[in-house]
C-alpha cells in the first residue's frame, strides 16, 4: 500500500489507517525485543562455552570476547536473564510444541546429565535450551517475518518514503537549488541530454546515466552544486540543470523514541505498559 493507494486509504479510512500504523509500530518493538534477547543470550552462552577452555588463563578469558569484559558471573547472569525473557514470550499450546521445546538444537544445550554434578553449570545449561531448541527456532522465523512486514508498513507510511522529488532540466535550472538542498541531502544527477524520468521511491524509472550523490555544497554565483557520488566516491561540480531528482529532507523524522540502550535486552520488556 504505497503512493496514491496509501493516500486514498488515509483519506477514506483515517481511523483504521492510524490503528494499523500504531499496531505495526508496537509489533516492531515487541518482535525486535524478542529476537534481540534470543541473539544476545546465544552470543553470551557461546562466549561462556569458549571461556571454559581457558579457565587457567583469566586474562586471556576476558580478552576472548567483549561480552565477558565485566566478568564471567555477570555474563552468565545476563545470558540467563535474556533466555528467560525469550522463553516467557512463548506459549506451548500443543504436545508437538512441548516436544520441540525440549529438542535441543546445539550440543551445549543437550546432555543435561553430564552437568548435574555442578549446580551452576546445570542452571546455565537448563536456560541454554530455552534459546536453542526446535520450537524457539520456528517461532524465531515467524517473528522475523512479522518484524520485516511491520517495518515495511512503517516505512511505507513514513513521509520520507515519498521524500524524493523528480525534476525536469527546466525546473532544476529555474529553481533556487541552494535554498532547497542542505548538505548531505541525496540528489540524482544526469546530463542534460538524457530524458529525466520519475525517480520516486518504490517506482523508479532510472535513466541509464543517472547517478545518486550526496550534496556537499551549493554555489549560487555559478548555479552549480558540489556532490560526492554514492558508488564511486568521486567529487564533482555539476550545474543545477543536471539534477533530475532531490531529497526533501524536511520529511525526515524519527517514528521511534531514542533512549539509552538497556544493559540487557530483557530490560526493554514493555508488555502490559
Amino acid at each position: 500500500c504505497t503512493g496514491n493507494t496509501r493516500a486514498q486509504f488515509l483519506r477514506s479510512c483515517g481511523s483504521i489507517y492510524k490503528k494499523i500504523l500504531k499496531a505495526s509500530v508496537e509489533l516492531a518493538k515487541m518482535t525486535s525485543s524478542f529476537l534481540g534477547s534470543i541473539g544476545n543470550a546465544r552470543e553470551l552462552f557461546m562466549a561462556l562455552s569458549d571461556a571454559k577452555a581457558m579457565l587457567d588463563q583469566p586474562s586471556a578469558m576476558m580478552d576472548a570476547h567483549p561480552l565477558l569484559a565485566e566478568g564471567i558471573p555477570n555474563a552468565r547472569h545476563e545470558a540467563i536473564r535474556n533466555a528467560h525473557f525469550a522463553h516467557s514470550c512463548c506459549i506451548l499450546a500443543t504436545k508437538e510444541d512441548f516436544r520441540d521445546a525440549h529438542t535441543a538444537t546445539t550440543k551445549d544445550a543437550s546432555g543435561e546429565s553430564e552437568s548435574t554434578h555442578n549446580s551452576t553449570s546445570s542452571l546455565e545449561q537448563s536456560f541454554q535450551i530455552h534459546v536453542n531448541n526446535k520450537f524457539i527456532a520456528e517461532v524465531e522465523q515467524v517473528a522475523g517475518c512479522c518484524l520485516f512486514n511491520s517495518l515495511a508498513v512503517v516505512a511505507n507510511a513514513h513521509p520520507a518514503s515519498e521524500s524524493f522529488v523528480s525534476l525536469t532540466p527546466e525546473e532544476a535550472s529555474q529553481l533556487d537549488i541552494a535554498a532547497m538542498i542542505n548538505p548531505g541531502a541525496v540528489v540524482a544527477v544526469c546530463p542534460q541530454n538524457t530524458t529525466a524520468q520519475s525517480l520516486k521511491r518504490y517506482r523508479i524509472q532510472k535513466p541509464q546515466s543517472a547517478s545518486y550523490a550526496r550534496t556537499i555544497r551549493c554555489d549560487r554565483s555559478t548555479r552549480s552544486i558540489t556532490v560526492k557520488y554514492v558508488k564511486s566516491g568521486e567529487i564533482e561540480h555539476v550545474p543545477w540543470s543536471w539534477l533530475v531528482g532531490m531529497e526533501d529532507t524536511s520529511k525526515k523524522h524519527s517514528l521511534f523514541s531514542y533512549l539509552p540502550a538497556a544493559k540487557s535486552i530483557a530490560d526493554a520488556d514493555v508488555r502490559g505498559q
